[in-house]
């Protein structure tokens, strides 16, 4: 993870001499976004090695209930050659549909929501018509909850993990001082979520437009 972590950056600075941004002053900048979430569904397991092994015998998984919905805050700095920097607050939940198994499924009322901070390295493509295309990788912290019941149990428990977050976009200049963007992000969890007994890997899909305002 360090040696692709290095890679980034040095390709990251590499890039960003070759692919100036369309703005040639550094200044500092802030938005927000909402987004549409698709969590993937997630093979249980557990830290007890009885409950561990019946579960991966019944390859027991979550499966979650269509699109969930968050927001995203940042607040950044962008240098002349395209380079940005910016700080992440997020907060996304969505609703757990199920766990399935070998012996059948069981039915769940529930949620699992993840707020999180990231630190996000970004360059900007050379603008073309107003329009700028960006590439970046973030890294930060997630705490996750998760709350669901079905079958007469109840399970309820927090967990936090370390997150690592591709993202590609699409900016637009609608004024001197306001930009519109589109972007994905697939955010994963560099370990798994544990709580309760139930543990389980968080990958996510999501798709947000959002609104920059350049100081």
């Amino acid at each position: 993870m360090k040696k692709a972590l290095l890679i980034f950056t040095i390709v990251l600075l590499v890039s960003s001499q070759a692919f100036a941004g369309g703005d040639n002053q550094d200044h500092v900048y802030a938005g927000g976004s909402i987004a549409w979430q698709y969590l993937m569904d997630a093979e249980l397991g557990s830290n007890d090695a009885l409950t561990d092994a019946v579960l991966k015998a019944e390859d027991a998984k979550f499966e979650f209930d269509g699109l969930g919905f968050g927001a995203t805050g940042i607040v950044g700095y962008k240098w002349a050659n395209g380079l940005r920097l910016e700080g992440e607050l997020s907060h996304f939940k969505s609703k757990i549909d199920q766990v399935t198994a070998d012996v059948g499924n069981t039915k769940l009322n529930g949620s699992l929501g993840m707020t999180a901070v990231m630190v996000n390295a970004l360059w900007e493509f050379e603008e073309k018509k107003n329009f700028f295309p960006y590439l970046g990788l973030g890294a930060g912290y997630g705490w996750a909850r998760g709350n669901f019941e079905g079958g007469g149990d109840r399970v309820s428990g927090t967990s936090n993990i370390p997150l690592l977050q591709p993202i590609i976009g699409m900016g637009y200049q609608l004024t001197e001082k306001v930009s519109m963007t589109m972007d994905y992000k697939f955010v994963m969890g560099l370990k798994k979520l544990d709580y309760d007994e139930l543990e389980h890997k968080y990958r996510a899909h999501r798709v947000g437009l959002g609104l920059i305002y350049n100081f």
